[in-house]
């Protein structure tokens, strides 16, 4: 047996034949109680602490290998009722002029894009990606929450890509 983590919630495992027999890996199996049969086969793997096959929905596809094992692909799907995730920080609200400038310099190889915002006497950067890159929290802080949402309906744009342009 062989198990690949493709991503957090993503697994594929590789039978042989001999451990569909150990198993007891059928068609009616996957019919039953399908928890039952993963977590028997997942219970000798470190992947199986990291894969909650226990909540939520799952997601099989099966596939018949020529050996006479099979391939299983698994995927837990996150619970419907969850509530998103509160979304990433995207403005920056620039130190002074100075911190524009490094900052630019600083950020232009790494293909990150950003407008320039002014609004009353402060300088924004408004990340289109969505995310404030790391580097970035030495020249500003982020605004969030209300203040976000101030800044994206009366600050004006000065400049479309300003991080090329002044990189």
């Amino acid at each position: 047996m062989e198990t690949i983590r493709i991503s957090p919630d993503r697994m594929k495992i590789i039978l042989n034949e001999e451990d569909c027999r150990r198993f007891a890996v059928t068609d009616e199996a996957f019919e039953g109680d399908v928890r039952g049969l993963l977590g028997r086969i997942l219970a000798d793997t470190e992947e199986a602490a990291l894969l909650n096959v226990a909540a939520g929905r799952l997601h099989l596809q099966v596939y018949e290998a020529v050996d006479g094992g099979c391939e299983i692909f698994l995927t837990c799907l996150a619970e419907e009722r969850q509530e998103a995730a509160e979304p990433s920080p995207r403005y920056l609200a620039l130190w002074d002029t100075d911190s524009l400038f490094m900052l630019c310099r600083r950020l232009k190889s790494s293909g990150c894009g950003g407008r320039l915002l002014r609004m009353g006497a402060r300088w924004y950067l408004d990340f289109q990606g969505g995310k404030i890159p790391l580097a970035a929290l030495d020249f500003g802080e982020t605004a969030e929450g209300e203040t976000a949402a101030y800044i994206s309906e009366y600050a004006t744009c000065l400049a479309e890509d300003v991080i090329a342009a002044l990189g």
